[in-house]
């Protein structure tokens, strides 16, 4: 219930990009390695899986995460992403006080 009311609370108070981030936050915690370059996430994702998840449309999920990756936060190659810049997502999440204990999807 926790991390459902979670995911509502990124997508209804921080948009589409929100919840973007919030999906990567939570792979992250769920399939992160942390390495010189940022924390690496084993497991493949896909644009449409997070658009899936969040129901936005997988053009504006590709959009969002395009950006990040002209911007130097995130990187990815063959649908495994690198997240360089944790503290952007944990800023634009307002990660400090959301008291979600669990954060997974």
């Amino acid at each position: 219930m926790e991390a459902s009311n979670a995911k509502i609370r990124d997508y209804l108070a921080f948009g589409s990009e929100g919840a973007v981030a919030s999906v990567f936050v939570r792979y992250s915690n769920m399939h992160g390695k942390v390495t010189g370059n940022g924390i690496e996430i084993t497991e493949p994702i896909m644009i449409r899986v997070i658009s899936k998840h969040i129901a936005v449309s997988r053009e504006t999920v590709s959009r969002i995460v395009n950006k990040w990756k002209d911007q130097g936060i995130i990187e990815n190659e063959n649908k495994t992403f690198t997240l360089k810049d944790m503290d952007y997502f944990k800023k634009l999440l307002v990660c400090d006080k959301c008291g979600v204990n669990n954060c997974v999807l």
